[in-house]
Formats: C-alpha cells, structure tokens, sequence
C-alpha cells in the first residue's frame, strides 16, 4: 500500500509541472487500488478484531487499521494535486518560478517522510525523522501562504492560479500531516 501511495504522490507532482494525460489516468487508476486495499485491509483487521487475543495484538491490529487509513488518506490528497495539474494544464495557468521552488521544499520533505516509513528504522528514529519534516512543512507553508498573498497583492500573480497553488499547498499540507500520523502508529 504504502508504495503504490508513494508512487502516486510522486507522479501527481511530476504532472504538476508537466502534465501528461496518460499519468494523470494511471493515478486515477491506482486511487482505485489505494481505495480497495484500505477497505480490504481494514476489513480484515475488524474481523481478525474477533479472535481471542492479547492487548498489545489488539492494540497493534487497531494501529495497522488506523495506518491504512492514513495511507488512503495520502492518495486521496495527491489526487486533489493531480486534478489541480489537469485544471493547470486545461486553462493553460501558470505558477511563478517562486511558487514551484515554494512547493519543491515541501515535496523534498514529504519524500523524506516517504522514505522514513519505508525504512527499517526503530520507531523512534521514524518518529524523529517525520516530526522534524512535518515541523518544517508546517514552518514553510505558513511563510509560503504570507508570501503568495504578498505577490497576489502585488499583481506578481494571476488570481486562478493562485487559487490552485493554495489548493497545491493544503493537499502536501495534509500529505505530510497524515504521513507524520502514520510514523508514530507504526512498530
């Protein structure tokens, strides 16, 4: 789950930039996957819920549900940013050079959170490494919004795109919120 998740944030950002139809479709068609392993996997946490068990196998099986959960949750928001590119791409709107940079810090981090969950590292060390990454998004996506009504004041930026940066900017927002979510939930 998590590659296929990993896979469609990144190609969601590719055709931000660079719009290509045919992975536009294919990140539509993997959302689909994304969705029908969540409700699988969850599915079969619920029933395994059942089974006689100890508390900290309860509490684990809770934990991979509410994981999944977090995961799907990440598709879902990275298919907001592949619609906001085929919106891009169809009224033919622009970012500044600012913006993209805006947004290339905060991709640099969401994929070093990607990388933190996929690693084999003790709990704390993905804790650590998700939390610093989740902290500066959050740092930079405070300043980015400062600056980005700055320039729409300014006139520096046309206003439709704007609106799709702002969209942008909350959907890896909340990538790096429910990827931060999923670290402390993982063994």
């Amino acid at each position: 789950l998590l590659d296929i998740v990993h896979s469609n944030y990144n190609e969601s950002m590719g055709i931000l930039l660079d719009f290509d139809e045919d992975k536009y479709e294919q990140i539509f068609h993997r959302e689909e996957v994304i969705n029908y392993l969540n409700k699988e996997i969850s599915a079969f946490i619920i029933d395994s819920l059942a089974l006689p068990m100890d508390e900290e196998t309860s509490s684990n099986f809770v934990s991979y549900m509410r994981i999944s959960r977090d995961l799907e949750r990440v598709g879902d928001h990275s298919k907001n940013i592949a619609e906001v590119a085929k919106l891009k791409n169809e009224e033919k709107l622009e970012f500044t050079d600012v913006a993209y940079q805006d947004l290339d810090k905060i991709d640099e981090n969401i994929k070093e959170m990607l990388v933190a969950l996929s690693c084999d590292l003790s709990k704390e060390e993905r804790i650590q490494i998700t939390r610093s990454h989740f902290e500066k998004i959050e740092k930079y996506a405070t300043k980015f919004r400062l600056d980005h009504m700055l320039r729409m004041r300014e006139k520096y930026c046309d206003p439709e795109s704007g609106l799709i940066y702002e969209k942008t900017l909350t959907a890896m927002e909340r990538i790096s919120s429910y990827l931060s979510k999923a670290a402390k939930l993982a063994a």
